[in-house]
């Protein structure tokens, strides 16, 4: 077990570098290389006609707390946001280990025109919403939200709806993929 985290250790401070020595100017680049293979992992995309997400799991929240169900599994997501012709970025720790998975199997779901039950996160800053057979509405709130809307106003959420489609598939490999650098720590409990 040691072995394990001294490796995961290992990687998480390689993941960093590579974060920080490929961000000009603060930002986080589209593509990052996670690994030693240097493979590349995509940035989750959904895309409506009057807006789109772009989403990337940068870290755990609290990486040094390994034993605890909770604080052990938060991530902070990186997100770069359109609607209707107006762009922001936010950084938050709003998804749990656990929660990401679940989103990237209902994205699948979805895609597949699988019955899909309703979608929640312990945080609300980001909603998934099946609207009929047809589109999913992407909805912000909190940190997540455009700085132009009251975020903390939950009842009148800004969003845009995606079609559903084979790119829903591709968002929830992407994001399966990305998940994988963030294995669930401290269940055992």
């Amino acid at each position: 077990m040691l072995r394990i985290e001294a490796l995961f250790g290992w990687l998480f401070k390689f993941r960093v570098r590579q974060f920080e020595a490929a961000r000009p100017n603060g930002l986080y680049p589209r593509l990052i290389k996670v690994n030693q293979n240097m493979s590349e992992i995509a940035d989750v995309l959904l895309e409506g006609t009057n807006g789109s997400l772009r989403l990337r799991l940068v870290r755990y929240e609290f990486p040094e707390i390994l034993d605890d169900k909770w604080d052990s599994n938060w991530l902070v997501a990186f997100g770069e946001g359109h609607i209707d012709g107006r762009r922001w970025r936010f950084e938050s720790a709003c998804l749990g280990t656990i929660e990401v998975g679940a989103l990237a199997d209902w994205l699948q779901r979805v895609a597949n025109g699988d019955e899909v039950d309703e979608i929640d996160f312990i945080e609300p800053n980001l909603e998934f919403n099946l609207i009929g057979k047809s589109h999913v509405r992407v909805s912000f709130a909190l940190e997540s939200a455009p700085p132009w809307v009251d975020g903390y106003d939950l009842d009148n959420r800004v969003g845009f709806d995606v079609t559903i489609g084979a790119h829903l598939a591709k968002a929830a490999v992407d994001l399966k993929c990305q998940s994988e650098a963030f294995p669930v720590r401290g269940m055992d409990e």
